[in-house]
């Protein structure tokens, strides 16, 4: 998973809480606010779970 991917998978987790949250508002979250979300990210995807990847 590339920044890009990885900072649109964690938005969607925010927006659970905060629907309206723009990638500019996940930018200025403390990096503590985000580390939840990161090791979430990185746990689902050691399951499997994740983005599908281009032509599949």
């Amino acid at each position: 998973m590339d920044d890009d991917q990885e900072d649109l998978a964690i938005l969607s987790l925010v927006r659970v809480d905060r629907p309206h949250a723009t990638i500019e508002d996940l930018h200025q979250m403390p990096p503590l606010a985000l580390s939840g979300y990161h090791q979430m990210i990185h746990d689902l995807a050691r399951e499997g779970l994740g983005p599908v990847p281009a032509g599949r």
